[in-house]
């Protein structure tokens, strides 16, 4: 029998997410999910920021600025534009260097192999990243094990229409990286099939949790 859209999601949360039980995704997602990103003004790449003590890049939005220039491997040594220079790990791990006025250039300094390339890249309107299956496992895994590894949801709302699920959840826990707690709110939309979620979107109020982690956020200067 299969269980009602809103069980699926609950306990995805409750299984998975609370109690650690990790083995269990394939229960809740279906291996052809898509989760959906929102369209950003950026070079459109993701990067893996600890990686040690490298910016690697891990995927490049297909139709954004870096697709075509940049790869998956590369490893980021540079971004510099015509205000700013970012050189050193923590300021390319930390500054929103891609992001900036649509139509102004960005140069990045890459290693690819034993090659060191310098591209120009243009700002531009980045549609949304859409996340297939498998990188969906590497997230889960990264952001459950490594970076919050006893995190917990609370979910606060939940609303189910047809095969759609709305929920207001709750995430609270401490980050292993910054050795210290945070809790913040996001929203989670979910599309399930036979049983299984099969899309998702969501959005999360980054800045709190940033703020929690210790982060200084400050208008930029100049611009910049």
């Amino acid at each position: 029998m299969v269980k009602a859209n809103k069980q699926v999601v609950r306990g995805f949360f409750t299984e998975v997410v609370n109690e650690k039980r990790h083995d269990l995704i394939e229960k809740y997602f279906s291996k052809s999910y898509v989760a959906h990103g929102f369209p950003y003004v950026g070079l459109g790449l993701y990067s893996e920021k600890s990686y040690n003590d490298k910016i690697v890049i891990t995927a490049v939005v297909p139709g954004s600025p870096a697709d075509g220039k940049l790869e998956i491997g590369d490893e980021i040594l540079m971004a510099k534009d015509d205000k700013n220079t970012w050189d050193k790990f923590q300021q390319l791990k930390n500054s929103p260097w891609g992001q900036g006025e649509i139509g102004t250039s960005v140069m990045v300094r890459v290693k690819r192999g034993e090659e060191v390339l310098d591209i120009k890249l243009m700002r531009g309107l980045v549609q949304g990243f859409e996340v297939p299956y498998d990188l969906l496992i590497e997230g889960f895994n990264r952001f459950l094990t490594r970076e919050w590894p006893d995190v917990e949801v609370d979910i606060e709302a939940m609303v189910e229409e047809e095969d759609m699920v709305a929920c207001l959840i709750t995430y609270k826990g401490a980050n292993t990286e910054f050795e210290r707690s945070a809790t913040w709110p996001a929203s989670a939309f979910f599309k399930i099939e036979k049983g299984k979620i099969i899309e998702g979107w969501g959005v999360s109020d980054s800045l709190s949790q940033l703020n929690q982690l210790g982060y200084d956020v400050k208008p930029p200067k100049n611009g910049g």
